[in-house]
């Protein structure tokens, strides 16, 4: 049986909570910040070291809105979705088709 990927939710990895939004007023633990983007520590991690700034109140940790905000609208943006044309798509399955032909003949 195949074992489900790493980052997929479930009862490790929550779904997060879309819909729900950030607000600039608000200040928010890191623990909701992560629930409600889908941000697992490594994400977290990332933000905190390209200067997602993060306040300390004894040992609890905080971030406001305004500032995810900012970090998110400063980050630069994702490359543009290439589509696949009928023809890569073509030779993709003409790949695939030849992969799974050649590991049934090394089976026989």
């Amino acid at each position: 049986m195949k074992r489900p990927a790493h980052n997929q939710a479930g009862a490790h990895r929550p779904v997060p909570l879309f819909g729900v939004g950030i607000r600039p007023d608000e200040l928010l633990p890191l623990r909701a910040l992560n629930e409600r983007l889908g941000w697992g520590g490594r994400a977290l991690q990332l933000a905190r070291r390209k200067g997602l700034r993060i306040l300390a109140f004894g040992k609890y940790r905080y971030v406001l809105g305004a500032d995810v905000i900012s970090f998110i609208e400063s980050q630069p943006p994702a490359p543009p979705y290439k589509a696949l044309t009928a023809e890569q798509r073509a030779r993709r399955r003409e790949r695939k088709g030849s992969k799974s032909d050649s590991q049934s003949d090394a089976e026989s």
